[in-house]
């Protein structure tokens, strides 16, 4: 994903919190993230404190005023331990920052978080995954059921979707676009996503905004290395 992908999003909040007074529409009364990794705040391989306090719905919830944005915060080094640049030369070398996990700040919070995103989830998830054995679902979820539910559950007064990134990224990733396994097919990406906005339409009063997906054939994961390499000593491809 592209750096300036939060500010843009930022900037764009930033208008629409400008004229919302005007217009009297728009209340933060009860604000709710539905998403994946990139609003939760994942970054350098972990859910870590240090970058979920500066994700795309925390920065909303802060210029909004929004007060009881709660998060499911983890503590350093993050879960998994974040990944660090530990040398340049002479080779570059990333790696855990730390052999020990951090541990969840506010697990016990006796209500959803506001922020439900989940890094990994698709879009599929958001509407029915309630747990995954131990892994970030249990650990953002706690048992009050899928990420839809939860935000329903909240009679949120606004609501942001940024969600669907894993749908087209795991082909990406995985090298390999196979409709169905690593790349969730459109007709049924458009019957979730569809289904995803009724049920917010239809069971609650909120104001709702969806982020656009990033365009994966642009990002670095699959740029950095050329299509083709160049044998320097023939000039030709090899």
């Amino acid at each position: 994903m592209k750096k300036n992908t939060p500010l843009v999003l930022a900037s764009l909040a930033a208008g629409l919190l400008a004229a919302a007074p005007a217009r009297a529409q728009i209340t933060f009364s009860s604000y709710v993230s539905i998403g994946d990794s990139l609003a939760a705040g994942y970054e350098s391989g972990s859910l870590v404190k240090t970058h979920q306090v500066n994700s795309v719905p925390a920065l909303l919830a802060r210029q909004a005023g929004v007060s009881g944005f709660q998060m499911p915060l983890i503590s350093e080094p993050g879960i998994p331990p974040e990944q660090t640049l530990v040398s340049l030369s002479p080779s570059v070398v990333i790696a855990p920052k730390s052999t020990s996990y951090g541990t969840p700040e506010n697990l016990s919070l006796g209500r959803p978080y506001n922020n439900l995103a989940v890094p990994g989830a698709t879009l599929g998830d958001a509407l029915t995954k309630t747990t995954d054995g131990g892994g970030m679902h249990d650990m953002i979820l706690r048992g009050f059921g899928s990420q839809i539910t939860q935000a329903v559950a909240q009679r949120p007064s606004f609501v942001t979707l940024w969600i669907g990134n894993n749908d087209v990224l795991r082909a990406a990733i995985g090298g390999r676009a196979i409709e169905g396994v690593t790349l969730t097919q459109a007709a049924t990406f458009r019957a979730q996503y569809q289904q995803l906005v009724d049920t917010l339409r239809s069971q609650t009063s909120a104001k709702i905004v969806a982020a656009n997906l990033p365009d994966v054939t642009s990002i670095p994961f699959v740029t950095t290395v050329p299509r083709v390499v160049v044998n320097p000593a023939t000039s030709q491809p090899i």
